[in-house]
């Protein structure tokens, strides 16, 4: 009897043993599959990561070869502008000089006719002198 129950007891050890390894194997499971569940769930997140990540980056391509596009833009117009500037700040010197000579020609022109007329005056009061003393001397 006592081997009967020293082989029972070896069997319910056996047993014990047994389940709690099949215990801990399923508890292994568990975790593998919650391991894979949560690996499965950040490839996804990863993968929406990237695709997000990829619209950025087409997104930022897009607005940075506007941007160029528009630096370029605002390049050339200022290029332009100066251009044209220079262009008015000549034609503005050029008619300044004209401006100028032909100021100095009417002053030229308005001194000539004050001598002329100067001129004239001198030799119309001579003129009168004359005749005025040719008149005295006719009377007499």
């Amino acid at each position: 009897m006592f081997a009967q129950l020293q082989e029972q007891l070896g069997t319910k050890m056996f047993t014990t043993r047994i389940e709690n390894e099949l215990q801990a194997l399923h508890r292994c499971e568990v975790e593998k599959d919650a391991c894979e569940e949560r690996a499965k769930s950040l490839n996804e997140r990863l993968q929406a990561l990237e695709i997000s990540e990829q619209k950025l980056r087409v997104q930022l391509t897009q607005t940075e070869s506007l941007s160029a596009g528009r630096l370029q833009a605002a390049a050339e117009r200022e290029n332009e502008l100066s251009e044209r500037l220079k262009q008015l700040t000549k034609e503005i010197d050029k008619l300044r000089a004209l401006k100028e000579s032909n100021e100095r020609e009417l002053k030229e022109k308005l001194n000539l006719s004050n001598d002329e007329v100067a001129v004239l005056r001198t030799s119309r009061r001579s003129l009168k002198r004359v005749v005025s003393i040719h008149r005295a001397t006719l009377h007499h």
